[in-house]
């Protein structure tokens, strides 16, 4: 009778154990079944919509310059591994917590690279009408956005470029494929005259880390304009006149040690010869040295588990805890 009564409280024993190891099994798929709610289509066609745009017959083109996992990660296409080399801006490191000065700094910087190679990078165009244009026929994926400066009835209408990734998330876990976007990033000017100026800036180094010049590319548009080096002697600038669809690129083959980011500004002056529009593109390079190779991060909260590997720990230790109640109970009744 005391044997059947330690049996039966063993067997109640392995169906809490079991069930203990159920509910943690549980407990550890349900994060990967939520999230393969919101798996995205790969293969979906997606569609970029600009909004409110202020010149008719203005030319939108997106460049795609990553791609879009099932999880929603991107990962930057082989033609953009110079610029993301250069300027140390890689798209796996975007979240949705990247700052809106942050990203119109990636594409300002990856503007040049882009157009320097336009024809490595899958790309789609659309021409405004009625306040909009439509870029169709997308893959899912992280797009540079770059509008032609266009003049209409003496004003004329020059855009910086735009990052926008597509499908987006919505708020119940599943992605959209199409969006609109406002294309609000546009300078509306009426002058007579446009100057342009390039300035190479130093961050974090001295003079004698500095190399004695640095080679800069000018593209109007898709069009290699010039090619210019920057040094000393010249105060580290370029100036240029003429209305264009300008963008800025640094050759970075020789250009060790140091990360390329560029930014833009703009002004309108007069002169005497009328109102003058002055762009200035801004090469920052930012010394980067070599730091000794840490150890192996820890996890974070909230980085993906893995499940295989945790869920075999859990049945060996339950293994273990069922071979250890029968050996105890054998060798009770021996």
């Amino acid at each position: 009778m005391k044997d059947d009564i330690m049996r039966r409280h063993e067997v109640r024993g392995l169906r809490a154990l079991a069930l203990l190891f159920l509910a943690c099994v549980v407990g550890l798929l349900l994060p990967a079944r939520t999230y393969a709610a919101g798996v995205v289509d790969t293969d979906a066609s997606c569609t970029i919509t600009l909004s409110d745009c202020k010149a008719e017959g203005q030319r939108f083109t997106a460049y795609r310059v990553a791609s879009m996992g099932a999880d929603g990660k991107l990962s930057a296409v082989p033609a953009l591994a110079e610029a993301v080399s250069a300027s140390g801006y890689d798209p796996a490191d975007l979240t949705d917590e990247t700052s809106a000065a942050t990203l119109e700094a990636i594409a300002q910087t990856y503007s040049g690279y882009v157009v320097a190679g336009a024809s490595g990078f899958e790309s789609a165009s659309a021409v405004a009408a009625s306040g909009s244009a439509s870029l169709t026929g997308l893959k899912p994926g992280m797009y540079l956005i770059i509008a032609d400066t266009t003049t209409v009835d003496g004003t004329t209408y020059i855009s910086k470029p735009y990052l926008i990734s597509v499908p987006a998330m919505k708020a119940d876990g599943t992605y959209a494929y199409a969006r609109t976007v406002r294309a609000d990033k546009v300078d509306k000017v009426s002058v007579e005259h446009f100057e342009n100026k390039v300035i190479k800036l130093w961050k974090g180094d001295s003079r004698g880390t500095r190399p004695s010049s640095v080679t800069v590319q000018i593209f109007d548009g898709t069009r290699l304009y010039n090619t210019v080096e920057l040094n000393s002697s010249n105060d580290w600038s370029y100036a240029w006149e003429g209305k264009g669809d300008w963008s800025v690129r640094e050759v970075t083959d020789t250009l060790g040690g140091y990360t390329c980011s560029i930014s833009s500004s703009a002004t309108v002056s007069r002169s005497d010869d009328g109102s003058v529009r002055t762009s200035t593109f801004m090469v920052t390079n930012s010394h980067t040295p070599t730091t000794p190779k840490g150890p192996g991060k820890l996890p974070k909260t909230g980085d993906p588990l893995n499940l295989p590997l945790v869920g075999g720990i859990l049945l060996v230790g339950l293994t273990c805890i069922v071979v250890g109640v029968y050996k105890r109970r054998d060798g009770d009744g021996s």
